[in-house]
């Protein structure tokens, strides 16, 4: 049992604010706290609910404090925000600080990726709730804000996912450009926040953040990972270096949802759109997957996505401009569209962990587009206290990147290529000034 099994199991039915909030039950866990669900006692019944997120105590002015109290302070200044879960209160006790949040009945926007009902094929939705994401960024970000840990995990939902809340502050910073790599979860982060292939000093917080959108929407279109990180060490990220239009390939999305990926998915973080940009991209898009006709030319792992993302049973199966649901005649396939990893696929579907594709320069080699799963747990600030982060934080297994090789000044090559082929260069030499002899006798005799 880990350290915050026990704070929980050791906490679950006591009282805090003098009694008023009592927690009842456990609703997750991650690496900085406990999640319970609380009611009211206070209230008639039925009594309302809250979430309340436990943080053990870190000594004051230490750098973890810092950390706690950092993510309160950022978390208050946004609870006002329609699209952010609401902070009502924060009771400090000796040893634990209880931060009183609105509960969300739904969960988290993961739990409704994965039911494989929610999101497949219907575009409205889709749309609505990756805008109402859009729009919580950009209130974070105006006020000077950065949350660096976003992904479905960190998005809550109420009980019919029609309104999405963005939560859990406890990465956020206000620095424009940060140098705390690998913060967050790696499926979700920047190549430069990752620093595999991108060497450098800092990185942009708000680009970062707006590179995590890419995922989601991918995820929220088709069910599936573009990749498991943004390096080339993985192939699927490699694949789409090498051919910005792989997505559009492998997925069965539309070519203005491709776009939108493309203005996300630049690897040069100057160059990423903005989320102005991106909002009005998605507000003009008809539809984020292919036509009937599209799908019916894609390829065949492409259709092998699509029949098990959409099901006849939840929308309808016909396809036209007016209509904001999307599908085509794949077959019944009863079971979920998107598994999780301990669960078996049906024997009509072939599992797609890893698929053969043809492109140039990457032939014979196998490419994995990701089914979706939850995330490890978000990699911690690397902070020098409390010695825990040893436990939480999990390893990054990447190869070494390839040794970069650092050419001589340009005087230098040339007097190695001197010294090292003195009869080639001579002979070319005279061969110049021979033609340039000749040259300037035929503009004479002219």
């Amino acid at each position: 049992m880990g350290r915050f099994d026990t704070i929980a199991s050791s906490l679950l039915g006591c009282t805090i604010d003098e009694g008023r909030i009592q927690l009842v039950d456990i609703l997750g866990s991650g690496s900085s706290g406990v999640v319970f669900l609380a009611t009211d006692t206070a209230d008639t019944p039925p009594a309302r609910s809250y979430a309340v997120k436990c943080l053990i105590k870190a000594p004051r002015n230490s750098a973890r404090s810092h950390c706690q109290w950092r993510e309160i302070h950022h978390h208050r200044a946004m609870s006002s925000h329609p699209n952010v879960v609401t902070l009502h209160q924060v009771v400090e006790e000796t040893d634990f600080i209880f931060l009183v949040m609105e509960h969300c009945p739904g969960g988290d926007l993961f739990s409704f990726l994965t039911d494989g009902v929610s999101f497949s094929g219907d575009i409205s939705r889709v749309k609505n709730i990756f805008l109402q994401l859009v729009d919580a960024l950009l209130a974070c970000h105006k006020a000077g804000i950065y949350h660096r840990d976003v992904k479905p995990e960190n998005i809550f939902c109420n009980a019919d996912c029609t309104q999405v809340y963005l939560g859990d502050f406890g990465l956020s910073t206000t620095n424009d450009y940060s140098r705390n790599f690998g913060v967050g979860s790696f499926s979700y982060m920047s190549p430069e926040c990752i620093r595999y292939d991108i060497q450098a000093d800092a990185y942009s917080s708000s680009r970062n953040d707006i590179w995590a959108l890419g995922p989601i929407l991918t995820v929220m279109i088709s069910g599936r990972n573009p990749w498991r990180m943004a390096a080339s060490a993985d192939e699927a990220f490699k694949a789409y270096l090498r051919d910005p239009n792989f997505l559009r390939k492998m997925l069965p999305i539309s070519e203005g949802a491709n776009l939108v990926l493309r203005h996300i998915f630049t690897r040069k973080e100057k160059n990423r759109a903005s989320l102005e940009y991106i909002r009005h991209l998605v507000l003009q898009l008809e539809t984020f997957y292919m036509s009937p006709e599209e799908l019916s030319e894609a390829g065949e792992h492409t259709q092998r996505i699509a029949a098990t993302y959409f099901r006849r049973s939840q929308h309808q199966m016909v396809y036209h401009e007016t209509n904001t649901s999307y599908g085509h005649e794949l077959g019944d396939l009863d079971e979920r569209r998107v598994f999780s990893p301990e669960r078996k696929l049906p024997e009509d579907v072939e599992p797609l962990s890893e698929i053969q594709v043809n492109l140039p320069h990457l032939r014979q080699q196998k490419v994995e587009i990701q089914q979706i799963n939850r995330s490890q747990p978000t990699n911690p600030i690397r902070l020098p206290s409390d010695k825990i982060n040893h436990v939480l934080l999990p390893d990054l297994c990447l190869p070494a990147p390839p040794p970069k090789i650092y050419l001589p000044p340009r005087h230098q090559r040339c007097a190695v290529q001197r010294s090292s082929s003195a009869s080639g260069v001579t002979e070319r030499v005279e061969a110049w000034r021979t033609g340039r002899v000749k040259r300037r006798v035929e503009r004479v005799m002219e």
